[in-house]
């Protein structure tokens, strides 16, 4: 119906007080479908799960690490050394207090509605890079790993979530496998590549989707994404590599307001257009 108002030839008035008239008309029509539209809504929070093997959890529920700085970082606590298998089980950061049936926390410290599946062959040595702050969330988060060996790939499912998100997934090296190493990650139809270093400061992006020259780094950022399960793959890569954590955090909606002034823009421009082609 609104592609059929503008598309249909109108012939303005002349008269400045009808013109405005017909702007007003315009407006309220466009700013009312803008302020109906749904909105995606998200009723997760921001998710926080640290991947760890039993020496640098964080477990404060105040502390806070990742690029997205946040407290409640749950843990995964199977404490399974040299096994392949799924491992579900988690803690939230409040001193190891179990998850109820396995529902990971926000950062809030409320139930998000997300549990997850990670399938990974676990090693014993998960030593990563410690050269972020000693006794911040964020040395917790990059020193220890899941640690995963060369010959198969870790596979994180995630289930439960909502609205539209973005997912940031740390990567960081085994300290038996040095640093520069190549390590791919991939989600859906997007792969990217990190290369491995246990002397890093702060979080560094890698935005690379080859292989070619990948820049030291140790977190890559999948956006835009939607839909109640994601898939993300850690892939094998000739070396022990391992997944430090995810966090889930939801991507900026514009407001309705925001729509509304765009309608109004949007109808100012085409009066102007057309006064501008009558006066011609």
């Amino acid at each position: 119906m609104l592609s059929k108002f503008f598309t249909t030839s109108y012939r303005f008035p002349k008269s400045r007080t009808a013109s405005l008239a017909v702007a007003a008309a315009i407006t309220a029509a466009v700013g009312t479908l803008a302020l109906a539209a749904p909105s995606q809504a998200n009723t997760m929070g921001d998710v926080s799960l640290q991947f760890d093997g039993g020496y640098n959890q964080i477990s404060s529920n105040t502390t806070t690490a990742g690029v997205v700085s946040e407290p409640y970082w749950n843990y995964q606590t199977d404490g399974t050394q040299d096994a392949q298998g799924s491992f579900t089980s988690v803690a939230t950061s409040n001193g190891g207090t179990p998850n109820t049936n396995n529902v990971l926390l926000n950062s809030t410290g409320a139930s998000s509605g997300v549990t997850y599946s990670y399938f990974y062959n676990r090693v014993s040595d998960t030593g990563g890079n410690d050269s972020l702050p000693a006794g911040s969330g964020d040395y917790s988060l990059a020193k220890e790993a899941a640690g995963v060996q060369s010959n198969v790939n870790a596979t994180l499912t995630l289930s439960g979530l909502s609205g539209s998100y973005d997912i940031y997934a740390y990567v960081n090296p085994m300290y038996f496998s040095g640093s520069g190493t190549l390590e791919e990650v991939g989600l859906g139809s997007t792969n990217y590549y990190l290369s491995s270093s246990s002397s890093l400061t702060s979080w560094v992006r890698s935005t690379n989707t080859t292989d070619v020259s990948v820049p030291a780094s140790n977190y890559v950022e999948f956006t835009g994404l939607s839909g109640a399960t994601q898939t993300i793959t850690v892939f094998a890569n000739g070396n022990a590599y391992g997944l430090d954590g995810i966090q889930i955090i939801p991507s900026a909606v514009p407001e309705p307001t925001t729509f509304g002034l765009m309608a109004v823009a949007g109808a100012g421009i085409l009066l102007l257009k057309r006064r501008s082609s009558v006066k011609a």
